[in-house]
């Protein structure tokens, strides 16, 4: 369940990097920017994991996401990429 606890980890540090960027700013409480530092570097290291476990994700959630299925149109260019081949 690393996709899992991965997904979590960026959208919550997403959310507090947005906050720093909008409300808060980069330099909190005379930090020198070191928390903000620390929600990027989590941020890389959620993503790395992620995409590292992309395989271990169930089926059912597979092919309710559109990253992870075929989508229509793609499969509709392939079928007509194969039929003017054969003409």
């Amino acid at each position: 369940m690393v996709w899992l606890g991965s997904a979590l980890a960026i959208g919550l540090i997403v959310g507090a990097m947005g906050l720093h960027v909008t409300i808060l700013g980069i330099e909190v409480l005379g930090d020198g920017g070191l928390l903000f530092i620390y929600a990027v570097v989590v941020t890389l290291c959620s993503s790395y994991a992620l995409w590292y476990s992309l395989g271990s994700i169930p089926e059912f959630i597979k092919v309710n996401c559109r990253y992870f299925s075929k989508s229509k149109s793609s499969a509709f260019k392939s079928s007509v990429n194969a039929g003017t081949l054969a003409k």
